[in-house]
């Protein structure tokens, strides 16, 4: 079961919110990487100030920075003692916004590789799912593949009412 804090997060970056107050500052910024394997609670810090890099990055029209930064996140290898749940959770959101990036820098065939990376983690009625299908079907989209994409819209629409009715 995911924790509630760490579902809001997951949430907040995946619907674009704006991580950079959430991010830490100073030393710990660099803490994944100046040491050997991270904690989990290192772990997720460094995905909090990446995905502020991220926002930033973008926020300056260098959607290359934020893909080169989201990138680098996922080299960092999750530790052992994350939650399954909560590692999958987090790695779907990178991959949700790498989907987004390439898609927005004209590579729909990169973006569909990264949506389907997530997708390829499990798939259920939440709002990962849900910004992940969505993600597919732009790419589908760029590639002209209108079929494909309908399919994904349709399915990201079922997510969507399951998730409002909480079916």
């Amino acid at each position: 079961m995911r924790r509630p804090a760490l579902v809001v997060w997951i949430l907040c970056v995946g619907c674009g919110g704006d991580m950079r107050h959430a991010a830490p500052e100073g030393r710990d910024a660099d803490v994944v990487r100046t040491r050997g394997a991270p904690s989990a609670a290192e772990w997720l810090a460094g995905a909090a100030t990446a995905h502020a890099a991220a926002d930033l990055a973008i926020d300056r029209g260098d959607r290359a920075g934020a893909q080169r930064t989201l990138v680098e996140l996922l080299a960092v290898p999750v530790p052992r003692t994350l939650a399954a749940a909560d590692r999958e959770a987090v790695l779907a959101d990178i991959y949700f916004r790498l989907a987004c990036v390439t898609v927005d820098q004209g590579v729909p065939a990169e973006s569909l590789a990264w949506a389907e990376r997530g997708l390829d983690l499990g798939r259920s009625e939440d709002a990962l799912t849900f910004n992940l299908l969505l993600a597919r079907a732009r790419a589908h989209e760029g590639l002209g593949r209108k079929a494909d994409a309908s399919r994904d819209l349709a399915a990201a629409k079922r997510v969507h009412e399951a998730l409002v009715t909480g079916r």
